[in-house]
C-alpha cells in the first residue's frame, strides 16, 4: 500500500494546502521527517496557509499589496513565530490566574506584546489566532474561566498596544498629513484590524467625484472646473489652512456638497468596501443609523477640504457642527470670531434642506464652542476609555450616553491632531497599559470573611435583585451572580474601594455601569425616627455585592435577592473571580476561595433548602 512519502513533492504540497489543514498541523507535519521538513520550507505553500490562518491580513491586502509588501518573507517562520507566541500569551495567562507572575515575567510579556504590536503581519496573525482560541469555548484549551479571563485581558492589552504605537505613528507625522480619516480609520482598526485607510479613501474619492460632476454641471464657470489633479491630489493629502476660493465659489462648492451629504449620502454601504462580513455589515450598518447625523457632518468635513473648503468641527450643544468663515487667521478661528455653522438634525423624518440645521454666531456665544486642546497623555487614554464606553453602550442600546460618549471621542481625536501637543515616550505609554496586569508581589492580603446564622446567600450562588429603592413603584429585576458579601452595610468603604481599584480592564475609567448601590448610610440621617429605624436594621443585615448581566455591578442589602433557576450570567468579569459554571452556581476561583474559605460548602446546604 502506497504511504504519503512515496507521493511526488507537488501532491504532498496540494494536500497540505486544503483549508483543514491548519498551521500548527503544518509545522507538526514539517517535524516528522527530513523529507517533509524539505516539502514545509516551500514558501508558497507556508504563504497560503499565513492567509488562511489569518483571514484578516487576506481581507486588508489586494493581491498587489500582498506581492509588494510581503515577497521578501519567509513564511514558515512567520508560522512558527506566531504560534510560538500565541503559546506564550496563553503561559502568561496561566500565570497570572495562578497568582505566580513575577517582574521578569511581566518585563517579558511587554517585550512580547510591543515586538507583536509593531510587526503588522504578526498582529493580525495573533488577532486571528486569538479570536479563534476565544471561539473555541467547548475545545478546553483552558482549565478553568480564570485563564480564559487574563488570557482575554492579554489580549486587550495587545490591542492598547496597537493603537498606541498607530497614535504615536501618526501624531509624529507632519501636521498638514495628520487627517482626521486617518485618525477614525485607526480608531476603526482597534475594533476591526483589517479595515484599510485604502478603502475608505477609495470611498471618499467616490463622493468628491459625485460632487464635482453635480458642480460642474450647475455651475459651468466655477474656477474648479479647470483645477488639475496635482492640486486635488495636494488637498487629499494633506490639511489646509484656509479655502482655495473666494467666498462666492466656496459657497457654490458647499452649497452642492451638503445637498449631496445631507440628503443622499448612505454611510452604511461603505462596509462594501471595508470587506467585511454579514455580521460586521450589520454593526456597521447599525452604528451608521444611531449617529447617521454626526458621520455624515465628519464626512461633510472631510470631503470639503478635498475640494479645498477649509472648515472647524465643533460643539453646539451635544451637535457636531461645521463651523465656517470666508477667511482664517492662521488656519484657526479665535474666540469672538463670527462665523456661519451648520449640523444634520437628529430627527429621521426631515427631508433636505429642513434636516440641517443653521446659524450665524460669535465662537464662545451659546452652545457653540471649539474643541479644546488637552494634553497628548489625556487624549490618549480618555480616547481609549471612551472607545471602550462607547463600544459597550452600542451593544446595550438602553443606554442613552452612547451618543454624547460619540461627540467626547470625536473631541479628543480632532484636538488630539489640531494642537501641537507634547510628544511623549512610548515606553511610558505601554506601561501604562500593563500596570492593569498585577504581579505576585503586588497582591494585597484580605480579611478572611466567616460566615454567621445572618448570611443566607454565599459567594457564587446565582440570584436576582430586586430593585424597589431606586426607582419608586418600578420594580426592576437584575440577574447575577455573588462575588462577596459583608456582615452589615460597608457602602462607603466599598465605593471607595470600587473608584480607586482598577474596576474592569477591558471596560477603561468608566468601568461597569448601572451600579445600584445601597442608601443605607444615607437614610440614617433621616429626620423621621421610625424612618431611621427602619433604614438602620436594613443596615446591619449583610449586604452583598453582585456582578449583574450586562457587565453591571450592584451592592445590596440581603432582602433585595432571592434565588433564581440556573443560568449562566453575561457579565465579562465572571472569570476574575469564578473558575467554571458548575450548572446550579458558579465556582470561586483559588484567590476567591481563600476569602471566602466556607461559601463553596455552604451552597449545597442553602440550595438544598
Amino acid at each position: 500500500m502506497a504511504t504519503i512519502m512515496q507521493l511526488p513533492h507537488e501532491v504532498i504540497v496540494h494536500i497540505l494546502q486544503n483549508e483543514s489543514i491548519s498551521a500548527v498541523d503544518l509545522i507538526r507535519f514539517g517535524s516528522t521527517c527530513t523529507r517533509l521538513q524539505q516539502v514545509i520550507h516551500d514558501n508558497k505553500l507556508c504563504e497560503r496557509k499565513y492567509y488562511q490562518s489569518c483571514p484578516t491580513a487576506e481581507k486588508k491586502y489586494n493581491r498587489e499589496k500582498q506581492k509588494k509588501i510581503f515577497h521578501h518573507i519567509k513564511f514558515k517562520e512567520r508560522l512558527e513565530t506566531g504560534l510560538y507566541h500565541i503559546q506564550k500569551l496563553q503561559y502568561y495567562a496561566i500565570m497570572i490566574s495562578q497568582n505566580k507572575l513575577c517582574n521578569t515575567d511581566k518585563e517579558q510579556l511587554e517585550r512580547l506584546l510591543r515586538s507583536i504590536t509593531e510587526d503588522s503581519t504578526m498582529y493580525y496573525f495573533v488577532w486571528d489566532a486569538i479570536n479563534r482560541i476565544s471561539a473555541q469555548t467547548s475545545c478546553k484549551l483552558f482549565s478553568n474561566l480564570t485563564s480564559e479571563y487574563y488570557f482575554k485581558l492579554i489580549f486587550h492589552c495587545l490591542k492598547e498596544y496597537r493603537f498606541v504605537y498607530k497614535q504615536m505613528k501618526f501624531i509624529n507625522m507632519p501636521k498638514t498629513k495628520q487627517l482626521l480619516e486617518k485618525q477614525l480609520t485607526i480608531v476603526a482598526q482597534y475594533f476591526q484590524p483589517h479595515v484599510s485607510y485604502s478603502a475608505v479613501k477609495t470611498w471618499l474619492d467616490g463622493i468628491v467625484q459625485t460632487v464635482l460632476f453635480r458642480l460642474k454641471n450647475k455651475y459651468l464657470a466655477h474656477s474648479i472646473c479647470s483645477t488639475t489633479l496635482e492640486q486635488f491630489s495636494f488637498w487629499r493629502d494633506n490639511n489646509i489652512d484656509d479655502n482655495f476660493w473666494n467666498e462666492t465659489e466656496s459657497k457654490q462648492i458647499m452649497c452642492v456638497l451638503d445637498k449631496y451629504i445631507f440628503s443622499e449620502l448612505e454611510i452604511h454601504k461603505l462596509h462594501q468596501l471595508l470587506k467585511t462580513s454579514d455580521l460586521e455589515a450589520k454593526y456597521i450598518k447599525y452604528i451608521a443609523e444611531c449617529f447617521r447625523q454626526h458621520l455624515l457632518t465628519v464626512t461633510y468635513h472631510i470631503v470639503a477640504r478635498r475640494l479645498g473648503i477649509h472648515s472647524i468641527l465643533g460643539l453646539d450643544g451635544r451637535n457636531i457642527a461645521v463651523i465656517w468663515k470666508p477667511k482664517y487667521t492662521n488656519g484657526y478661528i479665535k474666540y469672538g470670531d463670527n462665523v456661519e455653522y451648520f449640523y444634520m438634525s437628529k430627527s429621521s423624518n426631515l427631508l433636505y434642506p429642513s434636516n440641517v440645521i443653521r446659524g450665524r454666531r460669535n465662537i464662545g456665544t451659546g452652545n457653540l464652542l471649539l474643541f479644546h486642546p488637552r494634553s497628548l497623555s489625556n487624549n490618549i487614554w480618555m480616547t481609549l476609555e471612551i472607545m471602550q464606553s462607547f463600544n459597550r453602550e452600542l451593544r446595550c442600546s438602553h443606554n442613552i450616553y452612547y451618543e454624547w460618549n460619540f461627540c467626547i471621542l470625536l473631541e479628543f481625536l480632532v484636538t488630539c491632531i489640531s494642537f501641537d501637543v507634547e510628544r511623549i515616550n512610548i515606553a511610558y505609554e505601554y506601561e501604562y497599559i500593563t500596570n492593569k496586569i498585577e504581579v505576585t508581589s503586588k497582591t494585597v492580603k484580605k480579611r478572611l470573611k466567616k460566615r454567621s446564622k445572618s448570611v443566607k446567600f454565599a459567594v457564587g450562588m446565582i440570584v436576582t435583585h430586586h430593585d424597589d429603592y431606586h426607582n419608586g413603584n418600578d420594580h426592576n429585576n437584575h440577574d447575577g451572580v455573588i462575588m462577596g458579601w459583608h456582615h452589615e452595610c460597608e457602602s462607603e468603604l466599598f465605593l471607595i474601594n470600587l473608584n480607586t481599584s482598577n474596576k474592569c480592564p477591558y471596560l477603561g475609567k468608566y468601568g461597569q455601569h448601572n451600579y445600584h448601590i445601597c442608601t443605607c448610610e444615607e437614610s440614617e440621617e433621616s429626620e423621621e425616627s421610625e424612618e431611621s429605624e427602619e433604614f438602620s436594621s436594613r443596615a446591619r443585615q449583610p449586604h452583598y455585592i453582585v456582578l449583574i448581566e450586562n457587565n453591571s455591578l450592584c451592592y445590596v442589602q440581603q432582602d433585595q435577592l432571592s434565588i433564581i433557576p440556573p443560568k449562566k450570567i453575561d457579565n465579562i468579569e465572571i472569570g476574575k473571580y469564578f473558575s467554571r459554571f458548575e450548572g446550579t452556581y458558579y465556582v470561586p476561583n483559588k484567590s476567591l476561595r481563600k476569602r471566602y474559605p466556607d461559601d463553596t460548602a455552604a451552597i449545597a446546604k442553602i440550595l438544598a433548602k
